[in-house]
């Protein structure tokens, strides 16, 4: 994953799970470390290439109803884009948009260890208590970021 294609996923994410004055968000959560890790991950192998295709083609859109790239649309355009692609007729599209969706609310909520929920922001918002943090419970360990 090039550098372009990481700010947009971190961008896609931040529409997906927007900061609203509560503090909670994909930003807040750290979703831009998560991501990339979660890609790395044997099991999305397959699924990777057309994640990154996705995020290819949500530029093209957004280039060509906004005249720039994904990341410099103001928030209004982002969702604009995001809702085209949601409703376009592309399944792979849209199934990559979905395993976004899941990978950041992941990010969210899951063991910190895999890059996300940092400081345990997730599990506070969720109402799971400080005094008792379960990181490093998951069968499968934190992955190296694919090249």
């Amino acid at each position: 994953m090039d550098a372009a294609q990481h700010e947009t996923l971190v961008a896609i994410a931040a529409r997906i799970l927007p900061s609203e004055g509560d503090g909670i968000g994909a930003v807040e959560a750290g979703i831009a470390d998560s991501l990339p890790r979660a890609l790395g991950h044997p099991v999305y192998a397959g699924l990777r290439p057309h994640i990154l295709l996705a995020l290819e083609r949500l530029d093209a859109a957004a280039n060509e109803r906004f005249g720039r790239d994904f990341v410099a649309c103001v928030a209004a355009e982002q969702d604009a884009v995001l809702t085209e692609a949601e409703a376009s007729s592309d399944v792979v599209l849209r199934l990559a948009l979905r395993t976004l969706i899941h990978l950041t609310l992941e990010g969210l909520l899951g063991d910190p260890a895999h890059g996300g929920n940092r400081d345990l922001i997730g599990w506070r918002f969720a109402g799971y208590p400080d005094e008792e943090p379960r990181t490093g419970f998951c069968l499968h360990p934190p992955t190296e970021t694919p090249p």
